[in-house]
């Protein structure tokens, strides 16, 4: 997804900037800046995981409104009956992760793998922060296989 890699390499500028900047203050041993260029690479991948993330939401969202609707579409009853469980007139109602579901096995590792970058998303989007380690090229990266997975 072309949005994903265009996000990724604007991060990757910042970043770059901020921990050049960082080497530099650390060398010249500037307490002050080098709390700044650090709470700003911080915020710099909080940011930027919420962009990222937040394409992918919207992705999945469209992928599994798609599947839901062409499935509750079937002429028989029993083919649709679980389907139009999710709907609520024409629209898919139901969790992010449920949407998920209907898109791949939960027992997968890219299922897995959403699932816990979904928290981070949580962490960082109602709280702020996240105690949770990630590094934006590899979100991209898992993101992108999960997609791949999908068209597969």
């Amino acid at each position: 997804m072309r949005e994903l890699i265009l996000a990724s390499q604007l991060h990757a500028q910042l970043d770059t900037d901020y921990a050049r900047k960082l080497f530099r203050s650390t060398a010249r041993n500037h307490q002050h800046a080098i709390s700044r260029y650090t709470e700003l690479r911080r915020i710099n991948d909080g940011a930027y995981f919420l962009i990222i993330f937040g394409t992918f939401e919207r992705y999945i969202t469209d992928r599994a409104d798609t599947a839901v609707k062409a499935r509750t579409g079937k002429p028989l009853f029993r083919h649709r009956r679980a389907w139009e469980t999710l709907l609520n007139g024409t629209k898919l109602q139901t969790s992010f992760l449920n949407r998920v579901r209907v898109l791949l096995d939960m027992r997968s590792q890219n299922f897995t793998k959403i699932a816990d970058y979904y928290a981070v998303r949580n962490d960082l989007a109602h709280e702020g922060i996240t105690g949770k380690l990630f590094s934006i090229p590899t979100v991209v990266a898992d993101l992108q296989t999960a997609i791949n997975s999908l068209r597969s």
